[in-house]
């Protein structure tokens, strides 16, 4: 993918989602139960939220449309999203988009882990959501060391929602995406590794 429109037409296709189109690879993994590490979704949520803050509300990290309506909606985001063009203009989105479909984006999850990680109004960004779920976190690292999950615990002893939100700002947003776009890159790398080996 290579901006906010591919997403878009991804998404409203009868495409196959990521963990399928890896399904082989995570099988030799043996990663039975996955997950995306970082959503488009919750990333694009938070763009919107730092680049049209004058359309949210923000009731301490709970994010919603100015008529009271759910951020995290997938439909409404969609009828929206060719309004929002300094954020899909964004090199550090594109960027991100152009990694979101690798291998380095997923991760072994626990049964119903990507469920409740998407529902936990953390913006479904791994590292909060292991940095309040420790023990589940700490499961997968001893459970599949063929992971890559290091750089992912390492990020989760430094965020929690509250914090990132009191951060996040245009500076701060940009930063987060480089970031996590490099992790998503040197996971693919190292799990590419451990396939071919």
């Amino acid at each position: 993918m290579k901006n906010v429109e591919d997403y878009m037409q991804w998404r409203t296709s009868e495409g196959k989602s990521f963990e399928d189109i890896f399904n082989r690879e995570m099988n030799i993994l043996g990663w039975t139960y996955r997950d995306v590490l970082y959503s488009f979704l919750g990333i694009y949520v938070l763009g919107i939220y730092v680049y049209y803050e004058e359309d949210i509300n923000k009731k301490k990290t709970r994010l919603e449309f100015k008529d009271g309506s759910q951020l995290w909606n997938f439909e409404k985001i969609y009828k929206l999203y060719d309004k929002y063009e300094e954020l899909n203009n964004l090199q550090e989105i594109k960027s991100f988009l152009s990694v979101y479909g690798s291998i380095g984006n997923i991760i072994p999850m626990w049964p119903g882990g990507n469920v409740h990680k998407g529902s936990c109004n953390y913006y479904d960004l791994t590292e909060i959501y292991f940095n309040n779920f420790k023990n589940w976190r700490d499961y997968l690292v001893l459970e599949y060391p063929n992971a890559c999950l290091e750089e992912i615990v390492d990020r989760s002893e430094k965020y929690n929602m509250k914090e990132f939100m009191d951060k996040l700002d245009k500076e701060f947003y940009k930063k987060y995406l480089k970031d996590i776009t490099q992790v998503i890159k040197n996971r693919e790398e190292e799990i590419k590794k451990q396939l071919h080996n």
